[in-house]
C-alpha cells in the first residue's frame, strides 16, 4: 500500500502550475496566506510550504492589522508588521472567545476563585470577625472597638473602632472582593456620617488578611500577593 492511500491519511495533491502562480503573484500584495487556503482549498501550512519553496518568504507583504506594506525578517509566517500590531491581533482573538464563550469562562473564574481563596459561609464569615477583633484589628492600632453585628444583627457595619484618632467604621468579609447595592450603601452610609470606611479581608481558613480603604471604586477587591500571614 502506498503511503498517500495509507490508513488515515488523504492522498497528496501535487501542486499546478497554475496554483503556483496564483501564490507566486498574490501572496503578501493582493492575499494573505488565509485567503489563499480558502481559494486554493489547501491548508496554511501548505501555502507557507509553497511559499518558501517558491522563494518568497521575504518578500514585502501588506500587514494585516495596520495595512503597512512590510519585510518580514523571520521564516514568513507572520502576517504583522510588529509586535504591536501582533498584541493588537491577540487582544482582539481573545475579546472574540471570550464573547463567545462568556458562561464558561464565568464558571471558570467562580470554580477558580474557590480554589484559590476558599470557600466562605455565615459561620466562616462570623469566626472571621471573631479573628478580626481578637487578633488583627488590635495590632494594627485600632482602640475602643464595638463589635457593631453582634450587638445588632441588622447592621450594616461589623465593628466602630478609633483608628488614629478618629472613629471608623470596618466591615469584615471572608470574601475575596466587595461589590454590588449593600456596599454602595454602606460607603454612601460611612460618607454621610463623615467617617473613613476599611474594608478587612480575612481568608476561609484564618491564615491571612488584607486591610484596604473603600474608595469610590464600585468595587474593591483582595490580591493574593498583599495577603498578611496571620499567625495562629
Amino acid at each position: 500500500m502506498a503511503l498517500t492511500e495509507a490508513k488515515g491519511h488523504r492522498p497528496l495533491r501535487r501542486w499546478t502550475s497554475q496554483e503556483k502562480q496564483t501564490v507566486r503573484e498574490n501572496y503578501g500584495i493582493k492575499a494573505s496566506a488565509r485567503e489563499l487556503s480558502e481559494l486554493l482549498g489547501r491548508s496554511i501550512p501548505q501555502i507557507y510550504y509553497q511559499v518558501r519553496r517558491l522563494g518568497l518568504a521575504h518578500l514585502p507583504r501588506t500587514c494585516v492589522v495596520c495595512k503597512k506594506v512590510f519585510t518580514p525578517s523571520g521564516q514568513g509566517r507572520y502576517a504583522m508588521c510588529s509586535d504591536s500590531c501582533r498584541k493588537r491581533k491577540v487582544a482582539w482573538w481573545h475579546n472574540r472567545y471570550a464573547k463567545m464563550n462568556q458562561v464558561h469562562l464565568r464558571e471558570y473564574a467562580k470554580a477558580y476563585k474557590l480554589r484559590v481563596w476558599g470557600e466562605s459561609s455565615p459561620e466562616v464569615g462570623l469566626r472571621g470577625e471573631l479573628v478580626a477583633l481578637e487578633k488583627i484589628l488590635p495590632p494594627l492600632g485600632f482602640s475602643d472597638i464595638f463589635h457593631a453585628s453582634r450587638a445588632y444583627r441588622s447592621s450594616p457595619f461589623d465593628f466602630i473602632a478609633t483608628f488614629e484618632g478618629r472613629r471608623t467604621l470596618v466591615d469584615v468579609t471572608t470574601c475575596n472582593s466587595k461589590s454590588g447595592a449593600p456596599y454602595k450603601k454602606r460607603k454612601q452610609f460611612a460618607k454621610a456620617l463623615g467617617m473613613s470606611l476599611f474594608v478587612l479581608f480575612v481568608r476561609p481558613n484564618m491564615s491571612g488578611f488584607v486591610l484596604k480603604v473603600a474608595t469610590e471604586k464600585d468595587t474593591v477587591s483582595c490580591n493574593q500577593k498583599e495577603l498578611v500571614k496571620l499567625g495562629k
